[in-house]
């Protein structure tokens, strides 16, 4: 229903003789059907008038799909003898849909249905993956995730999607929020690169909170990671675990460097430009040796070549299959949140476990893992 005075483009609902739909329709539309005076009429006579007479212009209802489960509102948009059908997750972007389909038919005729204004949503996505700077395997794999999901989930023009919209598709991904997280970071990175291309008149990502992280479920324990240690693991895994467990270096940082990069002597790892991610802050590092690393220089420097000399799935494949008895499932990141969270409990500088890691914000790190670090059993993992 409408105030009891309706501009023309207001939307005004009726029931039908059954009660079990509800319509909409603008309110210019009616009042040019009945060759009426410009809101010469109240609102509830409208809906009795329209229930009397078969007129049906451009109108749409919302009901329940029971049957689809991911998106259980559909809405049913009419328009002189057509209807389109979309679903929703929700039953309050069914009706925006419809509000916003009743619009452009009025403004712009039956055409606009099949042509949405400005880009759509399968040609934003196609520019933004083949324009996306391939990082690592781990990123390419996500982007591909996203892709799909996204193209799934939304169609038409890409300008008109809203930040409710992205909550809800955000959040019904899965109920981990580190799922819910990765599927933020991608569409934040998408909406980011159509508005900085002006592709877009506004980002709507911009209006979405970030999904809280639990990385603590990720660490592993000091037992865990003797028991991986004692494992027999080939050479490029063994040097993974280390480099990953007690330096925090990134998976493609290790993929991406040499022992050359290991220095000995000085008991320092460099980060090169190049292996460091590009997240707009550093483009490398310095990493000092731990205690772990100290007591095992004989091994280390016995090391030369490619530090991870196989391809990528390779290396994933290799460290299920020798981890296994220790890992039946290997926790994501797990070694790099577990070296952040035993280096903040020891240093208690959040700003020199940032840098040893390479991120540029000590509050991040003192945000994700104070906590984590005030409980852990840093003595017995320096100990290893």
């Amino acid at each position: 229903t409408v105030g009891s005075n309706p501009t023309p483009s207001a939307i005004f609902l009726c029931k039908s003789r059954t009660g079990s739909d509800t319509y909409a329709a603008p309110v210019s539309l009616l009042v040019a059907a009945f060759r009426l005076p410009k809101l010469a009429i109240k609102p509830r006579f409208l809906a009795i008038m329209a229930m009397g007479r078969n007129i049906n212009p451009v109108r749409f209802r919302v009901r329940k799909a029971a049957w689809n489960k991911a998106n259980p509102w559909c809405c049913d948009f009419f328009a002189h003898g057509k209807r389109v059908r979309h679903f929703f997750a929700s039953e309050e972007l069914a009706w925006s849909e419809g509000a916003k389909l009743t619009a452009r038919v009025t403004e712009k005729g039956m055409q606009s249905l099949h042509n949405p204004d400005g880009l759509t949503v399968k040609a934003a996505l196609r520019m933004f993956v083949n324009e996306a700077d391939p990082k690592s395997s781990s990123h390419e794999q996500k982007l591909a995730i996203f892709e799909k999901a996204f193209g799934k989930a939304f169609s038409g023009a890409v300008g008109d999607i809203e930040a409710v919209a992205l909550r809800r598709w955000i959040k019904g991904r899965s109920a981990n929020t580190n799922t819910q997280a990765m599927y933020f970071r991608y569409a934040r990175m998408f909406f980011g690169y159509l508005a900085s291309n002006r592709l877009i008149q506004h980002d709507p990502i911009t209006a979405v909170p970030a999904p809280k992280t639990k990385p603590g479920r990720n660490i592993l324990t000091p037992e865990q990671m003797k028991a991986l240690l004692d494992l027999e693991l080939p050479d490029h895994v063994r040097a993974l675990v280390l480099l990953g467990g007690f330096a925090g270096l990134r998976t493609e940082e290790v993929q991406a460097m040499d022992w050359s990069h290991v220095h000995i002597r000085t008991g320092q790892i460099h980060v090169p430009p190049g292996a460091m991610k590009d997240s707009g802050g550093y483009d490398q590092r310095i990493v000092d040796f731990t205690e772990p690393l100290r007591r095992r220089r004989a091994w280390l420097a016995k090391q030369s070549g490619k530090i991870i000399p196989v391809a990528s799935e390779t290396l994933h494949a290799h460290r299920r299959r020798a981890c296994a008895p220790v890992l039946a499932e290997w926790p994501d990141n797990c070694l790099r949140h577990s070296f952040a969270t035993y280096h903040l409990g020891r240093a208690k500088n959040a700003g020199l476990t940032a840098y040893q890691m390479g991120h540029t914000s000590a509050a991040m790190v003192q945000r994700v893992y104070a906590v984590p670090a005030a409980l852990a059993d840093w003595k017995a993992w320096w100990a290893i």
